[in-house]
């Protein structure tokens, strides 16, 4: 049976793809910030549209208040 005489050296570590590591969940949590804050911002606009606007959106009064009043972090 062969002997190997070079020891086996272990594979050498792959850069981290982006999205990764620190600057990944920095980026991940401020996206996720934006999208909050994006997204009270037009459930306070729908609060204060008038009938006559969401007539012509074709949107009840119900379903606009039912839309407006979920917290932010639920879609």
């Amino acid at each position: 049976m062969p002997h190997l005489t070079t020891p086996m050296r272990a594979p050498a570590a792959l850069p981290s793809p982006p999205g990764h590591g620190l600057a990944g969940l920095r980026d991940a949590v401020a996206a996720r910030l934006r999208s909050w804050r994006e997204r009270a911002r037009a459930r306070r606009e729908l609060r204060e549209l008038d009938d006559a606007i969401l007539r012509d959106l074709g949107l009840p009064r119900a379903q606009a208040r039912f839309d407006a009043d979920k917290p932010f972090w639920r879609a």
